[in-house]
């Protein structure tokens, strides 16, 4: 019963997720397009701001598309995920990903596998465990695409995924550098989703510590030699100091009392 239920809702589930997916495949190629246009007439600010779109968006499509992967291995081997007591290693990740999704996307299916199939059979601790496993890849977080890049994190990404995106990215190098030195004036601000933000969010390296000039040390004075007459002095004054310590300690004992 349990495994007729799970197969009918993972089927539903990837005819659901697959125009998720497409949807994002397509704004992103139209994007893609827009910016290449930009590039080429050398509106390097509108294709700035379609970068930040398009990465966004590269992000939703990574993760929307491992999710279907994923959906499609439990999808095949269901009999044996349900078999036992617990599920096999070689789905582990499968599963943990379904789970994991369930949080981001409110798919009635989804829902259905995790909630009335994989809870009832494994119990809630173990679904819970898995929906916040440390074997989740961090990309999964984009399935609910976040809204812009800041600009470090605009370079980071392109520095990761340009060669997979076999595009060039030699004027985003160029005009919007990371830091704020030698900025041309054109980009010292640049607009991200209809609003301007600081380029000058990353100070520029710090000049290195001066090396202090041996000769302009301070000489150190002379050492003291410690005498007989030295320890002399010295035990006088701590006698000295403690004059009426006794008395002060009785005094704020009988306070107490």
């Amino acid at each position: 019963m349990a495994e007729a239920k799970a197969k009918t809702a993972l089927s539903i589930l990837i005819s659901t997720i697959r125009p998720i997916l497409q949807k994002v495949q397509n704004t992103n190629a139209q994007v893609k397009n827009t910016m290449q246009r930009n590039i080429a007439s050398q509106n390097f600010q509108a294709a700035f701001d379609n970068l930040n779109t398009f990465c966004c968006k590269y992000e939703q499509e990574r993760a929307t598309g491992f999710l279907l992967e994923c959906t499609k291995t439990v999808q095949s081997h269901i009999s044996e995920i349900l078999a036992g007591n617990s599920c096999p290693g070689e789905y582990d990740l499968s599963v943990t990903i379904l789970c994991y999704s369930r949080k981001f996307l409110h798919i009635p299916q989804l829902l259905t596998i995790v909630d009335d199939v994989f809870t009832k059979k494994w119990g809630k601790a173990t679904i819970e465990a898995m929906t916040y496993s440390e074997k989740v890849p961090d990309m999964m977080n984009h399935l609910s695409p976040r809204d812009s890049f800041t600009l470090e994190e605009l370079h980071m990404f392109v520095h990761r995924f340009e060669g997979e995106m076999k595009m060039d990215f030699t004027w985003f190098y160029n005009y919007f550098p990371v830091t704020n030195t030698n900025l041309p004036d054109s980009v010292s601000h640049v607009k991200v989703l209809g609003r301007k933000v600081s380029m000058n969010t990353v100070e520029p390296p710090k000049p290195p510590p001066k090396e202090i000039s041996r000769n302009a040390s301070k000489t150190l004075p002379p050492l003291i030699p410690f005498t007989n007459e030295s320890y002399v002095n010295m035990v006088k004054f701590v006698d000295k100091s403690l004059q009426g310590w006794n008395t002060w300690r009785f005094v704020v004992d009988d306070q107490k009392k």
